[in-house]
């Protein structure tokens, strides 16, 4: 099969990314048999309970995939590697991030992003850094031992780029794993001066009398590495093999019409969209509150690759050349 690309982004080559059209897919589809009715559409996708994936929770529990008959069991999974592994297998379609889908495809991996869930917005950080006391750029960090939630992943990487932007070495400052939970006794005890956190952590850490930035970490490196900062972060996707989106087109049509209702009714019930979350995760309510809401987003950026995979060979946790061949983007015709 040969896919067809969007004109719209035929000028991205800098980065690499293909985009998937429908059209190609169904014609492809369509061509080789029927797929079955809209009545027998299945589809098994992992789910790591998160609110950044609440739109594919709330896409089952509103039964917004049941309208456009879609049948999704989502099975609790919390390890990324893990979820990658198996799909194609266990899971149909899987929510992942830019560092793991980037590792997995310089390795040989073939996927398509099938829809975005969240960005990185002003009003909706991913990650904000939290030190003793305001800072007037990451330079003033020497010295210091600083907690985040994962060193090995584009957590630690992220951080990492704009301390060496800053023109510290490794030398200057330790990164130690401290899961966002754990991050105010750590800093009562003295043993970090800093912190990557999020929401709703970083309420509990500015009560306690420590600074927060209103920098989106993740944003910054990815600006910072683009030599742009209109390029668009999404902290999380939800990814397939490229060969089940060719062959299951209808699935495909279908799951994004139901993430893309998830999506417009969280936006416009976010206190109902809390009380899944509560029930869904036991998040407590009180901590739920305090919570911000993610920037729910349809549509990706494709741009941020190419700047994640710069962040990730600068600290380490990449090599080579960058993998974006691999990366595909599915898009709708009237995109």
């Amino acid at each position: 099969m040969e896919f067809s690309f969007s004109p719209k982004w035929g000028k991205l080559r800098t980065v690499a990314v293909s985009l998937v059209v429908a059209s190609a897919l169904v014609t492809s589809a369509c061509g080789s048999g029927d797929t079955g009715s809209q009545d027998d559409l299945k589809v098994t996708a992992a789910i790591l309970p998160a609110y950044q994936n609440l739109a594919m929770k709330v896409g089952v529990v509103q039964g917004f995939f049941k309208n456009h008959g879609l049948d999704v069991n989502l099975i609790d999974n919390t390890d990324p590697a893990a979820q990658l592994s198996a799909m194609g297998n266990q899971f149909d379609i899987i929510p992942s991030s830019g560092s793991y889908l980037l590792n997995a495809a310089q390795k040989g991996l073939d996927a398509t992003i099938v829809n975005n869930q969240s960005e990185s917005t002003t009003e909706s950080p991913a990650a904000l850094l939290v030190t003793q006391k305001p800072i007037n750029n990451y330079a003033d960090l020497k010295g210091a031992t600083i907690g985040v939630p994962l060193l090995t992943s584009y957590s630690g990487a992220s951080l990492t780029y704009l301390m060496q932007k800053a023109g510290l070495t490794s030398d200057d400052y330790k990164l130690v794993a401290v899961p966002y939970a754990e991050q105010l006794d750590q800093f009562k005890a003295g043993r970090i001066q800093a912190a990557m956190s999020a929401t709703p952590f970083t309420e509990g850490l500015k009560s306690a009398g420590f600074a927060v930035s209103d920098a989106d970490i993740f944003s910054e490196a990815v600006h910072a590495a683009a030599g742009s900062d209109t390029i668009r972060f999404s902290p999380n996707f939800n990814l397939a093999t490229t060969e089940w989106v060719k062959n299951n087109p209808k699935e495909v049509e279908a799951w994004r019409a139901g993430i893309e209702d998830s999506i417009e009714w969280l936006k416009a019930n976010p206190a109902e969209g809390k009380k899944i979350l509560v029930e869904w995760t036991k998040m407590p309510p009180q901590m739920a509150d305090l919570a911000n809401p993610p920037a729910f987003e349809m549509d990706i950026d494709p741009a941020q690759f190419d700047a994640i995979w710069n962040v990730m060979n600068v600290a380490g946790l990449a090599k080579g050349n960058y993998p974006g061949d691999n990366i595909k983007v599915f898009a709708a015709n009237n995109r």
